[in-house]
């Protein structure tokens, strides 16, 4: 199992010439819970492939709380004959019912990087709309209040602005991260040639 900040570490660890392409033996499965560019992890896959070696693409969502209490969500591209062996294994990662078979390689990194993208336009536009409010007289922790009961909130509204940021406590995902995110975000939507202008903003 790996877990790489980005598909560059990732590449360099599968084609390093002592690396897994090098060294693990026929039958060996990989699962990597990188959020990836998903065209690498098809190649890194197909590499994989011709020598035997399983390869998952295997995503996570729900931070640092989510591992410590094994309630992460993860979201599954591979085999499925491959997915349904390492089911056992997921289940110690993940809460069970959080665990999805997302289709072939790609597939699971790019359901992530679909899922952080809308995440950071929820930070983006809550981040601006909670301005907006304090600008007027309203306390945010007001503000917040009101959105969460109502069509604004999300999960940056009820659970990381008010137990996080507000409070003035570590975000705990760096920026570099969620633009790297963003931009494969935006470079998947050129691939397929579909038009996103509201998330290209």
């Amino acid at each position: 199992m790996t877990s790489l900040p980005t598909s560059k570490q990732v590449e360099d660890l599968v084609y390093a010439p002592d690396g897994i392409l090098a060294c693990a033996k026929e039958g060996t499965v990989v699962i990597d819970t990188t959020t990836a560019d998903p065209s690498s992890t098809r190649r890194v896959a197909a590499s994989l492939e011709e020598k035997g070696i399983s390869f998952l693409d295997a995503p996570v969502s729900g931070g640092t709380r989510g591992a410590a209490g094994q309630t992460l969500s993860i979201m599954v591209g591979g085999r499925k004959d491959v997915f349904d062996r390492m089911l056992p294994l997921l289940h110690t990662l993940g809460a069970p019912e959080k665990v999805y078979y997302m289709g072939e390689s790609g597939a699971g990194d790019t359901i992530k990087i679909v899922n952080n993208c809308l995440s950071a336009a929820h930070i983006a536009t809550a981040t601006e709309a909670l301005l907006v409010a304090a600008k007027a007289g309203i306390s945010p922790e007001k503000a917040l209040e009101v959105i969460n009961v109502s069509g604004g909130r999300s999960v940056v509204t009820t659970e990381r602005m008010p137990n996080i940021v507000l409070p003035g406590k570590k975000f705990n995902f760096a920026m570099a991260m969620m633009r790297k995110d963003v931009a494969l975000y935006e470079q998947i939507t050129k691939d397929m040639r579909v038009a996103t202008p509201v998330n290209n903003l």
